[in-house]
Formats: structure tokens, sequence, C-alpha cells
């Protein structure tokens, strides 16, 4: 049939760069080592070359297991994401997300990829993303007790959805946060929110 056609041709096309948004969420969780063949390149502004002068500024810590989407440059943990922002004079964005979380997977297609939140995210914040559900075991020596439930933290996931719900009161996921160089939390957080102009506002603290 015409629709079956159609839709051969728009996975043919994803081949070959282009984006799938309409099925993006349904996606399985990209793999850190492999091709990420439904991104695409849509910035054209400045690199971020006043955070790469900073030593502070290079990613350290599980820099080899997760990825940013777009390109974008990130952490993935809050201590080096601060040390970040206190170097380069940036705040921070915290994006609390998930592996197999559809709704942070719309966001990143449908909103994250639109060029002027891209070109924000890129100049104006040290992204810091926290996997509230990575099974990643710790070493012991990082293993705590938790003041929320009284239960040993043990993996990554455990230890990053344990400091959202302490600080925010809520698991919700994806959670986007503001902090400052110092940890203070700036404005409002944001959950889903598909409207580009809306979290683009968000964004620009309007």
């Amino acid at each position: 049939s015409v629709a079956s056609f159609s839709f051969v041709i728009y996975l043919f096309l994803g081949l070959f760069g282009y984006e799938l948004k309409t099925i993006s969420p349904l996606l399985p969780p990209k793999s850190p080592n492999g091709l990420d063949l439904t991104q695409r390149a849509v910035y054209s502004g400045t690199p971020m070359l006043a955070a790469d002068a900073h030593e502070e500024c290079t990613p350290v810590k599980y820099a080899d297991m997760f990825h940013m989407p777009f390109g974008l440059k990130g952490f993935y943990s809050l201590e080096e994401g601060l040390a970040c922002a206190r170097a380069s004079g940036k705040p921070v964005l915290i994006d609390f997300k998930g592996h197999f979380c559809s709704n942070c997977k719309k966001m990143e297609a449908a909103v994250w990829s639109d060029p002027e939140v891209l070109r924000a995210l890129r100049e104006d914040y040290v992204i810091v993303a926290l996997y509230t559900d990575d099974r990643t075991k710790l070493p012991e020596a990082e293993w705590y007790t938790s003041e929320v439930d009284g239960k040993v933290k043990k993996t990554i996931g455990q230890q990053n959805i344990d400091f959202e719900i302490a600080n925010f009161r809520t698991n919700t996921i994806p959670l986007y946060v503001i902090m400052d160089a110092d940890g203070n939390v700036v404005g409002e957080p944001k959950g889903t929110d598909l409207d580009v102009a809306s979290y683009l506002s968000w964004l620009k603290g309007k």
C-alpha cells in the first residue's frame, strides 16, 4: 500500500541521518559506542570555547559510559559540573533523565533539537545529566544510607534519584533544574514541556 511504502521510505531516510522525530521516543536507548542515526547537526553557532579553556571543564566521571545528544558537552557528576560552572561563570542545568524514559527522548527530539534551544544549551549552560535508572554499581566506598528511605544506595541511578527526591520532592523524569555555581536553585524546576517557545523562555529566565 501507499502508506506502507511511505513508511519504508521514512525509515530509509533515517539511515542517512534524517531525524525520525515521530518514532524516536519509541527507539531503544542509544549505545554510547554506537552510531546515533537519529541525530543531526543543527547547531552552527560558536563552540563552547570559554569553558573548554578551563581544566575544570573536562568531564571525567562516567564520561566513558554516557553521552550527550546533538554533540553537546556535559557532565554526569554534579560535583564536576559545579566546578566547571565556577570556572566558566555559567549556571548549571541539571537534566534528571533515564535510559528508558520516553518523555526524555521526546524532549530531546522535539525541543532540544531546536536551533535556538540548542544554542542556549551550548553557550549559556553547563549541562549535568543525572540518570536515575542507571544500574551501574559503585565502589562500596561510595555507598551511603539515604535519609529519605533509610536504604543503602549502591548504584548511580539509586543515588541520583535519591538526590532528586531529597531536594525536589519528586522522582519525575525528565526534570530540569537550573543552579548557580554555588549549588543554589534558580527559579522553578521544569518537567516535560514540548512547547519550544515555553522551554526557551524558561532557559532564558523569562
